[in-house]
């Protein structure tokens, strides 16, 4: 597989991958496409399709192997595949099961949105000419990348990026944080549901 590799934490704009990530107002959106007609077509088939669902390989292009435009596609850290419905943060976001107003309270301002939910997530973002992996991408994520490459779903020279080390060091610390106040909240629901119930909690 040919490919041009390069660790970056910056979007890059490739023939026909308009999209730009931006984060504000605390919510995570892309802007629109710059090629309206190749806009309305995937708005289209968003729509009919309606909300993304993992498949396995082989069935995600056995699906798209007659599409007239170019596919795109997340693949999973265990290798299934599904569509970004409805943009690749939106699907990046249902998948992390976090709302997106917790996600941006963790990533830094100066961060990009895709590379950031591609290391929290461990997905693939992948594009025909342009594929955004995570630090460190599973054997089985190479390998299905792999058969779309020889099924011609990527250009013969494609960009491969990764975030770098401080996104690496942002999402871990996301992680902990994220963990650590959903352990408080349930704490604190366990408090509540013993107080109604007029029991005192039991601390050791």
């Amino acid at each position: 597989m040919r490919r041009q590799e390069k660790n970056s934490s910056q979007s890059v704009d490739r023939q026909g991958y308009a999209g730009v990530c931006i984060c504000m107002k605390q919510k995570i959106r892309l802007t629109a496409g710059t090629e309206p007609a190749r806009e309305a077509q995937v708005q289209t088939r968003f729509r009919l399709q309606g909300k993304a669902a993992p498949m396995k390989i082989m069935e995600f292009i056995n699906a798209h192997r007659e599409d007239e435009d170019y596919c795109e596609c997340l693949i999973h850290p265990d290798g299934e595949v599904d569509e970004p419905l409805p943009s690749h943060i939106g699907r990046l976001i249902e998948i992390a099961g976090e709302d997106s107003a917790t996600l941006n309270g963790q990533m830094e301002k100066s961060m990009e949105p895709l590379f950031w939910m591609v290391e929290y997530t461990g997905c693939m973002s992948v594009w025909q000419t342009r594929v955004v992996a995570p630090a460190r991408p599973t054997k089985i994520q190479e390998d299905v990348l792999e058969m779309l490459h020889d099924a011609a779903f990527l250009a013969p020279k494609y960009l491969y990026e990764k975030p770098d080390a401080a996104y690496v060091y942002s999402v871990e610390k996301a992680r902990i944080a994220i963990a650590e106040k959903k352990k408080q909240k349930a704490e604190q629901a366990a408090v509540r549901d013993n107080d109604s119930a007029g029991f005192p909690i039991q601390k050791d």
